[in-house]
């Protein structure tokens, strides 16, 4: 039996020294791997490659402008141009367009809001009323119900 336990402690011994070199093993790859994957690391060992790398990257991932940047302002600035001169012309529609308002427009532009506003309310007291009565129609008749659509208290003369 001591041959046995001599035996089960050698086979222990081993298996923990193994553990132990096969964590250091691991450590060692984890190790390296982060290395590998360390860009920073790239860039200070080889700076001008990188470099390199950068900018090809740029050039290929940049999409590539097929028409440059002045002729598409020259050809806006000739379009507006010929368009100010069109304006500008004697006896253009242009110039008929803008003169003045009349008297007249002026005024009925002030009016017309409060003309439209007056029609619009008129408009829902007519409504409202009318739909009362009908509401109303089942029930007991009041004196509300026996008035005309349209009319209310609002514009009753005085």
């Amino acid at each position: 039996m001591t041959t046995s336990a001599r035996e089960i402690e050698e086979i222990r011994r081993r298996m923990a020294k193994i553990r132990g070199d096969l964590h250091k093993d691991v450590r060692g790859v984890v190790a390296s791997a982060e290395a590998a994957t360390d860009w920073r690391s790239y860039v200070r060992k080889y700076p001008w490659i990188s470099l390199g790398a950068a900018f090809g990257a740029g050039l290929f991932l940049v999409p590539k402008r097929h028409e440059s940047m002045r002729t598409t302002v020259e050809a806006t600035a000739t379009a507006t141009a010929e368009k100010v001169k069109e304006a500008v012309e004697p006896g253009s529609t242009f110039r008929a367009q803008t003169q003045s308002p009349s008297l007249l427009r002026a005024g009925l532009g002030i009016v017309m809001p409060f003309a439209i506003r007056a029609a619009q309310t008129y408009a829902a007291v007519f409504f409202e009323n009318w739909i009362t009565q009908k509401m109303s129609s089942g029930s007991e008749p009041n004196a509300e119900s026996d008035k005309q659509p349209g009319t209310s208290d609002l514009f009753q003369r005085r």
